[in-house]
């Protein structure tokens, strides 16, 4: 029976064991080549357990959203953290529970319902933040000063200018911003100067 939670790829150097200084490496049966000196500056890779295991986690469409923290005590892994559900606190004891030289698991994640709203209240403070900085980048925005509010990924913006290709060109500069679900407009105010 297929495991529920199989192991995601994980990109990992191969393990060489490279011959001790100044031995040659054995040369490849049948090739007719010369065995070749290793040269003593070649490294192997360096390779952490809780590097691995983070890895892991940020691999997996349902975890990638949380901040998962790993600590490893030997070959034991510890989970800290904040998870919205119980499923997901599975899954990740079960994903570092199967990686490579993990002896056991101690999941510490709590399940904590408002988690995700905490997620994205914080995914839209980032999203507002970005919006204002590609707006800084524009002479004309920069003079306008739009009110840049997001919830859920939508956008909206409010103020007053007078000329209404200037709300399309914040807009089309707040969409540009990864993660920008929609750009409301609704609240600008064309006005005429006096």
């Amino acid at each position: 029976m297929a495991a529920e939670h199989p192991c995601p790829s994980v990109a990992l150097a191969p393990e060489v064991k490279p011959p001790a200084e100044g031995q040659a490496s054995p040369s490849e049966p049948g090739t007719g080549e010369r065995p070749k000196t290793v040269d003593p500056d070649v490294k192997k890779p360096l390779r952490s357990l809780m590097v691995t295991a983070k890895l892991a986690l940020m691999a997996d469409p349902r975890l990638f959203p949380y901040t998962i923290e790993v600590d490893v005590k030997d070959k034991d892994l510890v989970l800290l953290g904040e998870v919205s559900r119980e499923e997901d606190k599975r899954a990740a004891a079960d994903i570092v529970r199967c990686l490579g030289g993990v002896h056991a698991v101690e999941n510490r994640l709590k399940v904590e319902a408002d988690a995700t709203n905490r997620l994205v209240a914080e995914r839209d403070k980032r999203l507002t933040q970005l919006v204002k900085e590609r707006f800084e980048k524009s002479v004309t925005l920069q003079t306008v000063k739009f009110e840049v509010k997001t919830e859920q990924g939508i956008v909206t913006l409010s103020g007053t200018t007078r000329f209404q290709v200037i709300v399309l060109e914040a807009a089309q500069a707040a969409r540009q911003v990864p993660g920008v679900r929609a750009v409301n407009t609704e609240a600008v105010r064309l006005v005429v100067q006096e």
